[in-house]
Formats: structure tokens, C-alpha cells, sequence
């Protein structure tokens, strides 16, 4: 407990879950890394009815889309916690259409934190939508209670993934 309360170990979490990028404290002890992934495939809502398709059908062609979004938080080399989303949306002439879904799941091995979460999507202008998830954490201490809540955002326009964020709400 006394390595988890040292200041410089809450900074680089704090630090790494506004940036994102992987910091290391104590020779390597405590790391936090993040992955980004999205796969396309064409509906069938955008193809003609012949064997060809003309230059108005292609540019009509719909795609499913899922992106996901894995934030890790390693403490000597060791899986602590995976907050993971997941986010379907439909995109066509280069914006999201629709959303389908957004999901959320935490893997979670310290014991002290209890995990639940929130979840919403919605479109945004300019053709982007939105996936959060608010997660909620209560960190027993001293039988007392903390709680810390993240935000997990993902933003995505027709080509991919725009932005993406875990931050402290």
C-alpha cells in the first residue's frame, strides 16, 4: 500500500490517463499503455442490383465499423487493470451515419477498487460520433471510502478514429 501512495506513482497514473502515452516510474514499475483498432466491413445496404457497380452506388456503399479502445495499467511488470470499449457505428461518403452500440469491460485485479460503469453514444457535427463511458471507482482505505471516476471517450468519423481519452471527471 505505501508503494501505491507515493506521489510519484499517483502522478505518472494521473499523468498517463490524461495523455495516454506510457510513462514509467520507479525503473519501469508502473506503466500504463493503450491500444486502438478498427475494422471495416461493406453492408449490403450500398450495392446494385447488377454485377457492376456504378460511381453512384460506390459512393454510397455503407460500411459496419467497430473501434475499440483498451486502456492497461501494469504495476511491476503485472496486469492490474484493462478498461476496454467497444464502439459500432455505420459510416457511408466519409461520416458516421448511425451508431449501434457502445460497450464497456474492465478486467480488474486490485483487490482495494471497485469498478462499475455507465454508458452512452451520439452522434456528433460534422458527420463524428461519440462513445463514453463513465467509470466509477471506490478505493476502500482505512475503512474509509474513496471515490474515483474516469471518463473513457472515443470519437470516430467515416475514415476512423479521431480522438480518444481517459481522463479524470
Amino acid at each position: 500500500m505505501d508503494y501505491l501512495m507515493d506521489p510519484e506513482v499517483s502522478a505518472a497514473f494521473e499523468h498517463t490517463a490524461q495523455t495516454g502515452e506510457s510513462v514509467s516510474v520507479e525503473n519501469g514499475d508502473v506503466k500504463t499503455s493503450f491500444d486502438v483498432n478498427t475494422v471495416s466491413t461493406p453492408t449490403n445496404t450500398g450495392a446494385s442490383a447488377g454485377s457492376g457497380l456504378s460511381a453512384q452506388s460506390t459512393a454510397s456503399i455503407e460500411y459496419n465499423v467497430t473501434a475499440s479502445y483498451v486502456v492497461e495499467q501494469r504495476i511491476l511488470g503485472v496486469l492490474i487493470t484493462k478498461l476496454s470499449q467497444t464502439f459500432k457505428y455505420v459510416t457511408g461518403s466519409g461520416v458516421v451515419l448511425r451508431t449501434s452500440s457502445c460497450t464497456a469491460a474492465a478486467l480488474n485485479y486490485n483487490f482495494t477498487v471497485v469498478l462499475s460503469s455507465s454508458v452512452s453514444h451520439y452522434m456528433l457535427a460534422g458527420g463524428m460520433a461519440e462513445c463514453d463511458i463513465v467509470w466509477r471507482g471506490y478505493i476502500a482505505y482505512k475503512g474509509s471510502g474513496i471515490q474515483i471516476d474516469k471518463i473513457q471517450s472515443l470519437v470516430v468519423n467515416g475514415p476512423g478514429v479521431v480522438s480518444r481519452s481517459l481522463q479524470n471527471i
